[in-house]
């Protein structure tokens, strides 16, 4: 095990605390935990945390740990990463540290800083783990139903993502997350499961976690694809570093945009020319920036301005829209596809 992450085996449930926050206590840095499954020629791994604000996946595999779980199908391994990011006061509150990276951006070279020779670890430790799946837990940045994302359209990344949810976006802009290691002997599925603030997130992570713990084989399942809302080619709305935004439902003067305060509302709506999503400053669409998966400015295919009014040029699907101004700034203000790239469940 690399020096970077430590390795806790079989955990019972007395000696994990009484809360998930006395967990981490006790976890203290970077932690994968195993727990022994019926079948230990096999393994499948769980990321979560990798946000120190998103704190679903944790507390559901804490309730799990402490339920006294009957053996998983198949050895499981739990990383456990962003702990110091998520115990800074006031808990659960930051991302990632100021001044350092967001780690679920490093996972590609350079592996030049403590967030990248920590991904890079994780990375040398599935190598050597050789595991059937991997699924990377998160909440959602804005209120909204939860999703699953992949890189990959097949079989196998539709199958575990139908053990949580039944919405998949096939994205194709690679920021440096987990998710893009995948390959088709190693899929890799990150979940979703909603807003902090919304109770069903952690029930939703628990109930998937069992089904993806006590299924004997994932891939043997009838195929999923026709249960599974798809959204392909999503792109996403940046506003540029050097500009300014609030939130408020009319125009704000001094900001060089202002997101409609409901934007949240919108997740997963189908919006068209019709709708508002906010309004720029003077200097108009130069405050954004839309790319497709070459790289290619597309800001106008998707956006117009209408009397300072940033409207669709055509019928989109949009989510992942955050309320919070510092992750619209510092990630994205939202996402979209273009209708055609949505295939809704055929039931």
């Amino acid at each position: 095990m690399n020096s970077m992450i430590k390795l806790w085996q079989n955990p019972s449930a007395e000696e994990i605390g009484n809360d998930p926050t006395e967990f981490l206590h006790i976890l203290g840095s970077p932690t994968m935990l195993k727990f022994s499954g019926q079948d230990s020629s096999r393994c499948r791994v769980v990321s979560t945390l990798l946000h120190g604000n998103e704190p679903s996946g944790l507390n559901a595999i804490y309730h799990w740990l402490k339920s006294a779980p009957i053996a998983p199908a198949v050895d499981i391994y739990f990383f456990i990463a962003s702990i110091e990011t998520a115990l800074e006061p006031p808990g659960f509150y930051f991302r990632h540290l100021p001044a350092h990276r967001d780690l679920n951006r490093c996972f590609r070279p350079p592996f030049d800083d403590h967030e990248g020779l920590l991904a890079k670890a994780f990375l040398e430790e599935i190598d050597t783990l050789n595991p059937e799946c991997i699924i990377d837990i998160h909440n959602t940045s804005g209120a909204g139903p939860a999703f699953a994302v992949s890189i990959a359209e097949n079989h196998k990344h539709d199958a575990i993502a139908s053990l949580f949810t039944h919405r998949l976006i096939v994205a194709d802009v690679f920021l440096g997350a987990l998710m893009e290691v995948a390959t088709d002997e190693l899929p890799i599925v990150t979940i979703e499961c909603g807003g902090v603030e919304d109770s069903h997130s952690e029930e939703l992570a628990y109930e998937g976690l069992v089904n993806y713990f006590n299924t004997e084989d994932i891939f043997l399942s009838v195929s999923p694809h026709h249960f599974l809302e798809r959204l392909i080619h999503p792109v996403r709305l940046e506003i540029l570093p050097h500009y300014s935004l609030t939130y408020k439902q009319n125009p704000q003067a001094g900001f060089d945009f202002t997101v409609r305060e409901d934007i949240e509302h919108l997740n997963f709506q189908t919006i068209d020319t019709s709708t508002c999503l906010g309004w720029a400053g003077d200097n108009g669409l130069k405050t954004f920036n839309v790319r497709d998966s070459r790289g290619q400015d597309v800001l106008s295919e998707y956006f117009q301005l209408i009397d300072g009014g940033l409207y669709p040029t055509q019928t989109l699907k949009l989510f992942m829209a955050t309320g919070s101004a510092e992750i619209a700034k510092s990630d994205c203000l939202f996402y979209v596809s273009k209708i055609s790239d949505v295939a809704l469940p055929e039931i």
